[in-house]
């Protein structure tokens, strides 16, 4: 992460994410969402979760191909981006439901 001179977290970025999360909006096209998500790898990022609320699924593009649509106890492995670091999608959106 870029970073202040002082140490604090820099204003401007001028490199890519590692990781890259898009949740889809309330009338946002699949399509659209899977172009950004592919703008997104075309420059640089190495990994993007996109996370559909209605369908409770997500979906996880790399520079190599596509990986879902994972549901339920499926697990989410992003461990080549984020060392150890997966979760199960009914987790993710247990967390996330307010009712």
């Amino acid at each position: 992460m870029p970073t202040k001179p002082n140490g604090e977290v820099a204003d401007d970025f001028f490199e890519p994410p590692d990781v890259a999360i898009e949740i889809m909006s309330p009338g946002q096209s699949m399509r659209a969402m899977c172009e950004r998500a592919r703008w997104f790898v075309e420059h640089g990022v190495r990994l993007v979760v996109t996370v559909q609320p209605r369908g409770r699924s997500v979906y996880v593009l790399r520079a190599d191909g596509e990986t879902g649509p994972l549901r339920s106890d499926d697990v989410v492995e992003l461990g080549d981006v984020l060392p150890e670091f997966s979760f199960v999608v009914r987790e993710l959106f247990a967390a996330i439901d307010i009712r």
